[in-house]
């Protein structure tokens, strides 16, 4: 995985790594992915969810547990903040 985590990362792209699930918990940050494979995009990011939407993540199987873990290159986080965008928080639990 960190081989091809590197291969990304080397095409100027940001990584985040997610940790599979294995129970529901409210007490972890998500990341819901676009797709569930090795490398995916990012479709959202959920900061410690209710019960209810952590159930319906175990059971969609494209959600991660947040590792909190990245990897890029330097170029490229130098890149992303010289041109900063408007970000914002989306629960997908919610619409």
């Amino acid at each position: 995985m960190i081989n091809t985590a590197q291969v990304q990362a080397e095409q100027s792209l940001l990584l985040i790594f997610g940790v599979l699930l294995i129970s529901p918990n409210t007490g972890y940050g998500y990341i819901q992915a676009d797709e569930k494979s090795a490398v995916s995009k990012v479709n959202a990011f959920v900061e410690e969810p209710d019960l209810a939407s952590v159930a319906q993540y175990v059971a969609c199987g494209n959600y991660y547990w947040n590792s909190g873990t990245f990897m890029f290159k330097a170029s490229t986080l130098i890149s992303v903040h010289r041109f900063p965008c408007k970000c914002t928080s989306t629960d997908p639990s919610t619409g």
